[in-house]
């Protein structure tokens, strides 16, 4: 359990054939407190078997969770998991077109995610305000 404020990216998983130290597969984020993220994710995930969990998400520049499979094309994406994340005023500017969310609605873009169901999915549009 952290807090991380006031930074360009809040946690950072990649599994990336260039990366020489840590691993993106199989990481636990839970219970984080993120906030003030600029010019990147709050949350950036490219690896498999990886679970984001219970984070407070706020004020973010970008996506507050992003899900990503370019890291490793064909290798990596799969079976990743969100799930109990509060998010508010997140942001997310990626393809076709950029969005801002409401207090209280995700942007959570997923970018080619595979999982249990096998879809495919490209992006994640806000819910709602509530």
């Amino acid at each position: 359990m952290h807090s991380v404020g006031d930074t360009q990216v809040g946690v950072f998983v990649d599994s990336n054939s260039f990366c020489t130290t840590g691993n993106g597969d199989a990481n636990t984020i839970i219970k984080n407190t993120i906030s003030q993220t600029h010019i990147f994710d709050a949350i950036y995930v490219c690896g498999n078997y990886n679970l984001v969990q219970n984070n407070s998400i706020n004020s973010t520049s970008e996506a507050a969770i992003r899900l990503d499979d370019t890291c490793n094309p064909g290798v990596s994406g799969f079976f990743n998991n969100f799930s109990s994340n509060t998010l508010n005023e997140a942001c997310t500017q990626v393809w076709p077109a950029g969005f801002c969310s409401s207090a209280g609605s995700p942007a959570i873009p997923v970018h080619e995610a595979r999982g249990g169901s096998g879809g495919r999915q490209r992006l994640v549009p806000p819910s709602s305000p509530r």
